[in-house]
């Protein structure tokens, strides 16, 4: 909740759907970004949702924003390559 705080995403009045965790299954808020970046790359109306405790994590991006994306993963050089997939 801080971080959408920080960003200036309200949660007041948002509806709220069930996601199952490692911790068991808690409520979290429905939101949507208007845009959210990675370097180069823009999505418009991402949905999203607001999850405490993600051990120091600010968020997880998921498939609804590298879909039409081929992803090139290298742990090694702690780095994400992303290709147009079409």
């Amino acid at each position: 909740q801080q971080t959408a705080a920080r960003l200036g995403i309200p949660l007041r009045n948002r509806p709220r759907t069930s996601v199952a965790t490692a911790n068991g299954t808690i409520q979290a808020a429905k939101v949507v970004i208007r845009e959210l970046s990675l370097g180069n790359i823009s999505r418009n109306n991402v949905d999203a949702i607001v999850l405490d405790g993600l051990n120091g994590y600010d968020g997880l991006l998921g498939l609804n924003f590298f879909d039409g994306f081929g992803l090139d993963l290298d742990p090694r050089a702690r780095s994400l390559t992303l290709t147009p997939a079409y």
